[in-house]
């Protein structure tokens, strides 16, 4: 607020789903009795080229704030994080969501955000009018 100004102001916000638009994070058997699947570094995960350039792109050019939500555990988000601040992708938070949870949150953020972009059509069902279909891959 300036002089007055009881206004608001607040900047657009898209949503990108980490796995299966952004990138697939791999993991490795490991052990030799109990195999154990073990989350190999960020930078041998499959990125995908496309969808990061287009992430910096609305991030820098277009000022829009970009949250990276992931439904596979704190470990993937903080490997995302680490990566995207390596390569010096700017978004505003990786967060490790629950999908219920985040789906429901949904209902009191539409006001907030503008889209929520992701490639799994089951769960764009849940997103309603916010979500948006991309391929893995694709721009969006």
């Amino acid at each position: 607020m300036e002089r007055g100004d009881i206004s608001s102001w607040s900047t657009r916000r898209i949503i990108v789903v980490l796995e299966g638009v952004l990138t697939t994070p791999t993991y490795e058997k490991t052990g030799v009795v109990r195999k154990r699947d073990h989350l190999l570094d960020p930078d041998h995960w499959l990125w995908e080229d496309t969808p990061v350039r287009f992430v910096v792109d609305y991030g820098s050019r277009l000022n829009v704030a970009v949250e990276v939500v992931t439904f596979l555990g704190q470990d993937v988000a903080d490997g995302a994080a680490e990566w995207f601040e390596k390569y010096g992708v700017t978004v505003t938070e990786v967060l490790a969501v629950d999908f219920d949870t985040f789906c429901q949150s949904l209902i009191w953020r539409i006001n907030e955000v503008e889209r929520v972009i992701d490639s799994d059509w089951a769960r764009l069902q849940r997103y309603g009018q916010l979500g948006q279909a991309v391929e893995r891959g694709g721009r969006f």
